[in-house]
């Protein structure tokens, strides 16, 4: 594995970021994850700080995405997800 870290780009990230919410989907697992609908409905909302787009988080192996950490509307609580085999990601996405 080749992970890498980077900021996201709110106007080249966005589809490459959605279609990896919609591909890693499990409804097993709804609760724990950051839904691509959602995703989709805080970026598009009036009281998302989209100034701060740039403090969403992705990290990724080979340039795929494998894990992002998001916010809501503002900084302050965080969205985590991963592809199943990179859980050991997290801690490192909530720092």
């Amino acid at each position: 594995m080749s992970i890498t870290q980077r900021r996201y780009s709110l106007l080249s990230d966005f589809m490459q970021v959605y279609t990896f919410l919609q591909e890693t989907y499990d409804f097993n697992t709804l609760n724990s994850y950051l839904l691509s609908n959602y995703f989709e409905y805080a970026q598009h909302h009036p009281n998302f700080d989209c100034t701060r787009a740039h403090r969403i988080g992705l990290w990724e192996d080979n340039r795929e995405i494998v894990g992002i950490s998001a916010y809501e509307m503002k900084l302050g609580m965080a969205q985590l997800h991963t592809k199943p085999q990179y859980k050991s990601l997290l801690p490192e996405m909530l720092a």
